[in-house]
């Protein structure tokens, strides 16, 4: 089937099949699916070009679908959805709508652009009555299926795999055993995991994040909506301290198309129990443990708790909770007005 479709070319045959349609209904089918050139329009659009109902609009269009299903059978386009067909057999009759342009365009040689190619797939498709097709709605990505059964069953197991991260949410994160609990709940419903993660694709309920991390799209940690959710994902993957100004830097560089302000950033922090100043303007998660304050106040804390110590000792206590650089203690410890050094060499808090 594949090399009958690299040796068949479905750009000059849906040409001649509009070709033999009348005027008014090739007009109709090229700015319904966006063909030949022409943009997408709607049922009312077009209505409103020529003057009549979008009821008659659709009664034109359905009338030359019939006429291009007739066509579609005696030519080379046959195989075509024969071959489309058959990949949405492969993912138990149903598969994303840009996901199953992808499979055929990997089989097709010389295709058109992305958008040129998917508006033709979308037409031969639709006209040759073999599936349905299904627009993106709040719950789901526009997909192709091969009946309402096969859409059922992906929606069987969307539910349960759903309901399965939904109590398992710090698991999925981490990362921990993420695998297995997919494997064995495909294994159960007696499908592979390519099916089922086939299932998962056409849902809205499940995402990736900028960085891979796969979960429920109502999760901030896969989809971030607020500048403090950003913040949080941010240091997560970082794993380390940042200034609220790199913060909202990166908060930019993946939040396009809307503006990012850095003191906007820094009244969310300060505002989020989930973060903990750590220093001058930067920013550590609570979760991490992070031991706050300033270089100044954190060289207090461990004198306060142990006691005169050398700098060495000093410094490795530090080390176990901060990055601190050795100068920036250094400096620190020549602040009289809080600390000194001893004959010894150790370093102890300044009397008050």
């Amino acid at each position: 089937m594949a090399n009958q479709i690299k040796s068949n070319p479905i750009t000059p045959l849906v040409k001649e099949l509009l070709g033999d349609l009348d005027a008014r209904s090739r007009d109709v089918i090229e700015k319904r699916f966006g063909l030949m050139g022409k943009a997408h329009l709607t049922l009312a659009e077009i209505g409103n070009q020529y003057n009549i109902t979008r009821e008659r609009v659709r009664q034109i269009e359905a009338l030359a679908l019939k006429e291009a299903r007739s066509y579609i059978e005696k030519t080379g386009l046959k195989s075509f959805v024969e071959v489309a067909s058959g990949t949405l057999k492969n993912y138990r009759g149903i598969r994303r709508a840009d996901l199953l342009g992808a499979d055929l365009k990997e089989n097709y040689q010389g295709a058109a652009t992305d958008a040129v190619f998917s508006n033709t797939v979308h037409f031969i498709l639709e006209a040759s009555g073999k599936m349905e097709y299904t627009q993106t709605d709040i719950d789901w990505y526009a997909h192709w299926h091969l009946g309402k059964n096969d859409r059922k069953t992906a929606e069987a197991i969307i539910q349960k795999s759903y309901k399965a991260l939904k109590g398992s949410k710090e698991v999925v994160l981490a990362g921990t055993n993420f695998d297995e609990l997919f494997k064995n709940l495909f294994k159960s419903e007696g499908i592979t995991q390519t099916v089922g993660e086939n299932y998962l694709a056409t849902s809205k309920k499940f995402a990736k994040n900028h960085f891979g991390d796969f979960g429920l799209s109502e999760w901030a940690e896969i989809k971030p909506k607020t500048a403090r959710d950003w913040a949080y994902l941010i240091l997560k993957k970082n794993n380390k301290p940042l200034h609220f100004q790199e913060i909202a830097s990166k908060i930019s560089e993946y939040r396009t198309g809307k503006k990012t302000n850095f003191q906007t950033v820094h009244n969310e922090l300060i505002k989020d129990n989930r973060f903990v100043l750590v220093g001058r303007g930067l920013y550590g998660l609570r979760e991490f443990n992070i031991l706050p304050g300033t270089a100044r106040e954190v060289i207090s804390h461990f004198l306060k708790k142990n006691g005169p110590l050398s700098f060495v000792d000093l410094k490795t206590a530090i080390g176990k909770e901060r990055d601190f650089k050795e100068n920036t203690v250094l400096i620190n410890l020549q602040n009289k007005a809080f600390f000194k050094k001893l004959d010894d060499g150790r370093y102890t808090l300044t009397e008050v």
